[in-house]
């Protein structure tokens, strides 16, 4: 059985929260069953239709364009292309990292559906996404949670391109559950990665106890000389 390794980009920025984001791009690496060889690959934009107008924060984030935007099909159209690949190697499950692409899509769903616009596709993709950020990061033996871009780097990820590309990302995860399966190479780069963070937090933590024991001292000798001035 093939696996299926994604991410999913939306729209953001601006006034655009909650139930109003909507799919931006869609990217998919199809592989073996031990996420060894790569079959297949797929990523294509989608074009939005509450907020169709890339804003700058979004246009940043993912280095699309609004000619890129403007060209492309609709959510309808491109999840019927991706879900049509998955059928084609029996892939059930869509692998993403963390809990937030479901989101995304089940918004696109409500956007279209405001619409009275036809949104089975995107319904079938949602259904199928899969998280499997908390089981992969107990294999490498720890709660912790990290973002894929940082995870990946430090498990030595090159990526083709820039990260917050559905693509780049898909890969990054592709590379990062690969490592999960063979603990013996992954495990020590996560620790140390856990452990550079953690030292980080304590750096942070001295700064702020310094800080606020300046300022106390500062208060507690404003008071003195107030009470100085008083005799």
């Amino acid at each position: 059985m093939a696996l299926c390794f994604a991410d999913f980009e939306f729209t953001c920025g601006g006034s655009i929260v909650g139930d109003e984001v909507e799919l931006l791009s869609i990217g998919l690496v199809i592989t073996d069953d031990e996420a060894v060889n790569i079959l297949d690959t797929f990523y294509d934009n989608v074009r939005p239709i509450r907020h169709p107008k890339l804003t700058k924060q979004c246009r940043k984030l993912t280095k699309l364009t609004q000619n890129i935007i403007d060209a492309s099909f609709d959510a309808y159209y491109v999840c019927s292309k991706a879900n049509s690949l998955l059928e084609s190697y029996g892939c059930d499950k869509i692998f993403v990292w963390g809990n937030y692409d479901v989101v995304g899509l089940n918004a696109t769903v409500v956007n279209y559906e405001r619409l009275a616009l036809d949104c089975e596709p995107v319904i079938k993709t949602a259904a199928a996404v899969t998280d499997i950020q908390k089981s992969v990061m107990q294999r490498f033996g720890t709660k912790d949670i990290i973002n894929v871009k940082d995870l990946s780097s430090a498990l030595d990820f090159q990526p083709d391109g820039n990260f917050h590309n559905a693509l780049v990302d898909a890969e990054a995860l592709l590379c990062i559950y690969s490592h999960s399966l063979r603990p013996d190479i992954g495990c020590e780069k996560v620790y140390k990665l856990l452990s550079e963070r953690m030292e980080l937090k304590k750096q942070r933590e001295e700064e702020q106890r310094r800080i606020i024991e300046e300022r106390r001292k500062v208060i507690i000798e404003t008071m003195t000389d107030n009470g100085k001035a008083q005799l």
